[in-house]
């Protein structure tokens, strides 16, 4: 397994926009290949994180192209270019 995680922010006033971007965007990213699970979350203050599982690193770098195509349905609402870390050892512990 193969995890990244992304934080983003918004502009607090677009905060109420997110869950419909989301939604958009759901379809496109659970048909990405080698995706294990994708949770979203933020707060009122326009903070966020996305936190994404692959089955590989490899499945993972193949993602990168389609991924930048779901942030750009974000722009409009992102203050910043979101970033990204990656972390190749992983534990699952509930779930």
């Amino acid at each position: 397994m193969y995890v990244r995680v992304t934080t983003f922010e918004v502009d607090p006033s677009n905060v109420s926009k997110l869950a419909g971007k989301i939604a958009k965007i759901a379809p496109i990213a659970r048909s990405l290949p080698g995706v294990a699970d994708i949770y979203v979350a933020w707060r009122g203050d326009g903070h966020g994180v996305v936190v994404s599982a692959y089955e590989s690193e490899d499945a993972a770098k193949k993602a990168v192209a389609r991924l930048q195509a779901v942030w750009g349905e974000l722009a409009g609402v992102l203050k910043s270019p979101p970033r990204t870390d990656s972390f190749e050892q992983v534990e699952h512990v509930i779930g």
